[in-house]
């Protein structure tokens, strides 16, 4: 992740990947993953702009995919 809070990958070849989010609540010392995985058809790049957490609040935010071969699954 980068600084404006993006998460931005770049495979190289085609395969499958994957990264696991981690996310943690200091303030009520608890902690939780999630593990992604993907398939790359191709180079790609993934992108995708985290807006800020709040306590007892869940959040999303979409992914783009650049590049590859669409559709994306």
């Amino acid at each position: 992740m980068n600084t404006l809070r993006r998460l931005v990958a770049a495979p190289t070849a085609a395969g499958t990947y994957g990264f696991t989010l981690h996310a943690r609540n200091t303030l009520e010392a608890k902690t939780t993953n999630r593990e992604y995985l993907f398939t790359v058809d191709g180079p790609v790049s993934l992108r995708a702009k985290l807006p800020n957490g709040f306590v007892d609040s869940a959040h999303s935010a979409p992914l783009v995919a650049l590049g590859g071969t669409a559709p994306y699954t």
